[in-house]
Order: structure tokens, then C-alpha cells, then sequence
């Protein structure tokens, strides 16, 4: 199945040991007659050809309900009398926006669902996490030097440690800011989805803001 504006890739292997002379994609639009594109041509003697092709269906100009039969074939180097062979045909039916939607949401369990954003929701869990412990951290850092009249090297070592520390969790909290707004910004599936990509939308403002937060917590550590 695909909609109207799809493109939807092919790809093609052929194998002979004589060498494979042509490759030629074979499709028709509601058995209409065959269109024939040739895909590869080569005197040579190449056991092995990869060809790949893009039905562009918006440059076909197929609508719902039209269906799509395509094949390939192909032909060795044998003298005088190439062998050929064809691979099985297949069929592609074009169905409307809307219908494809359905599919989906029938293919795409609530499982699956859930699944997705807990995946999101541990993630967020572990920046925080890591978050809390450099905080911790550096405030029993500020601690011990408020009660001494110059660092050590030692303290200047780790104090240098939790700055890079702390650029690298800003950078991930930036990623994941970035990775949640995109994924807000898909079709929801289903209808509750709705509710989860609004709160996700929610979230990666608040974790860019913790990304600001955490870069600026790093120039206070220089």
C-alpha cells in the first residue's frame, strides 16, 4: 500500500556467473500496457549488478483505488543466446491519506505506543539524575573552598573536571530538548497522542531551559 504522493524505493540484485548484461523494471497502472525501463546495460562481465529505482507515484499521477504491478528482469552474457529471468510481480495499491492513517493506528499498538514515550520519559530521568549529582558535587565543592584561602591542585583538577562535566550534560540536554520538539511536531496515531506530543511540546521547553541552565552553571565553574 502507499498514498498518491509517495516515493517508494525499489531495489534490484542480479547475479549470473557469465556476467549480467541488462536489468529492465517492468510495471503497468491498472493493467494498462507495460512500460519498460532499463535500469542497467553493460557489456562487461560483472557477476553481480545492484540497481535501484524510485516510483515517484505524484509524477505518476495516481490516485486511490489505482494499483501498480511491477516486475523486474533481467538477462546474462551469454553469447548469441542471452538467458533471462524475471523476478516475482508485485503489487502496489494506492489508498487515500486517510485510509493509510488507519492502517497505522490498527498496526500500532497501545504497547508500542506506551513504550515510545517511556523511552523518552527515562531519558529525561537520567539527565536529571545526573543533573542532581553535579550539584551535589559542586556544592561540596564551594564548601571546601570557602573554608581555604586557595585551591589546591588537586581541587582545581576536579573543579575543571565538573566544568567539562558539566558542558557535556548541557549538550545532551540540548539534544534531547531538540529530539523531543521534533517528535512533538509529528502526526499524532492516535487521538490520545494528541495529549502526549502537547506534553512533550511542554518538555523540551523546559529541558532547552535546563540546557541554558547548565551551560551557565558551567561558566560559573570557570
Amino acid at each position: 500500500f502507499a498514498t498518491p504522493g509517495a516515493k517508494v524505493p525499489l531495489n534490484i540484485e542480479a547475479r549470473d556467473d557469465l556476467g549480467v548484461a541488462r536489468v529492465t523494471l517492468v510495471r503497468n497502472l491498472n493493467d494498462s500496457t507495460d512500460f519498460k525501463k532499463p535500469l542497467h546495460e553493460d557489456e562487461g562481465h560483472r557477476p553481480f549488478i545492484n540497481a535501484q529505482e524510485t516510483l515517484d507515484l505524484a509524477d505518476l499521477g495516481v490516485q486511490p483505488g489505482d494499483v501498480i504491478e511491477y516486475y523486474a528482469v533481467a538477462s546474462d552474457q551469454r553469447p548469441g543466446l542471452p538467458q533471462t529471468a524475471a523476478s516475482p510481480a508485485f503489487r502496489l495499491m494506492i489508498i487515500s491519506d486517510e485510509d493509510f492513517r488507519a492502517q497505522r493506528q490498527a498496526e500500532e499498538t497501545a504497547e508500542d505506543l506506551r513504550a515510545r514515550y517511556e523511552e523518552r520519559a527515562q531519558e529525561l530521568a537520567q539527565l536529571a539524575e545526573a543533573q542532581r549529582a553535579l550539584q551535589e558535587e559542586t556544592k561540596r565543592m564551594e564548601q571546601a573552598l570557602t573554608n581555604s584561602a586557595a585551591p589546591t591542585a588537586e581541587q582545581q583538577g576536579r573543579l575543571a573536571d565538573l566544568k567539562a562535566a558539566q558542558e557535556k550534560l548541557a549538550a545532551a540536554a540540548r539534544q534531547t530538548a531538540e529530539n523531543l520538539a521534533r517528535e512533538a511536531k509529528g502526526e499524532p496515531v492516535f487521538d490520545v497522542e494528541k495529549d502526549f506530543k502537547q506534553a512533550m511540546a511542554e518538555h523540551a521547553e523546559a529541558v532547552e531551559q535546563a540546557a541554558r541552565e547548565m551551560e551557565h552553571g558551567a561558566q560559573q565553574l570557570e
